[in-house]
């Protein structure tokens, strides 16, 4: 129950959303949810100064207005408010992820096998090593993880190996599998992991499907 919470809640913010378009005489570029138009007033909701609000603008004052037109992944906002950024030519500056050393390095993680946090360290642009450290869910010891990174800079191939303890010994399971980064921060994770077991002193061994959903920054 705990583990589901966690994975609802980081999907719930990692979300991309879809906004409606509002743009000004006064050139600003509003993402917005609108509510009314009528003929000379256009009703909105906009945050601002971190909270969401209800506005309203005479369409005299108004360049054009459309609606699901911005994608909150592909643009950057004002601090605190959902007016989109533009560069020094006037276009809207989108969140451009090049190479992996424009990802982000920091990365918040959970499975079923525990969750943590983990760092990415990128060697070249199609290859990067990831370690990090959390808590085991079985057990509730340290639960760590290194991986290599091949390709990217949102798809990846990743393959490596998970390692947390018992009270007896360290068990170490290794895994292989798919990776999406998105660049809004929302990180996926799709991998099969090999684990071997005993059962009244037989050994079993069977390949399990892992999903991780987690937050980069």
């Amino acid at each position: 129950m705990r583990l589901t919470i966690i994975l609802l809640f980081m999907s719930f913010i990692a979300h991309a959303q879809q906004y409606d378009l509002v743009v000004t005489s006064n050139m600003d570029s509003i993402a917005c949810k609108i509510n009314t138009v009528t003929e000379d007033t256009v009703y909105f909701e906009m945050k601002a100064n971190y909270e969401w609000v209800k506005q309203s603008t005479p369409k005299q004052q108004i360049i054009e207005f459309s609606y699901k037109t911005i994608d909150s992944d592909l643009f950057r906002f004002r601090k605190g408010s959902t007016i989109i950024m533009r560069g020094p030519s006037g276009i809207r500056n989108k969140k451009e992820i090049i190479t992996n050393f424009d990802n982000p390095r920091n990365s918040l993680v959970a499975s079923f096998l525990g969750f943590g946090y983990a760092r990415t360290i990128p060697f070249r642009n199609k290859l990067s090593l990831n370690v990090g450290l959390g808590l085991s869910y079985f057990y509730e010891r340290p639960l760590a993880e290194a991986s290599l990174l091949f390709g990217g800079p949102k798809y990846h191939f990743e393959t490596g190996v998970n390692i947390f303890s018992t009270k007896s010994e360290g068990v170490v399971l290794p895994f292989a599998g798919f990776r999406y980064q998105n660049p809004n921060g929302f990180l996926l994770k799709l991998s099969a992991t090999y684990i071997s077991y005993s059962i009244e002193y037989r050994k079993y061994a069977a390949v399990l499907p892992i999903l991780s959903l987690g937050y980069s920054f």
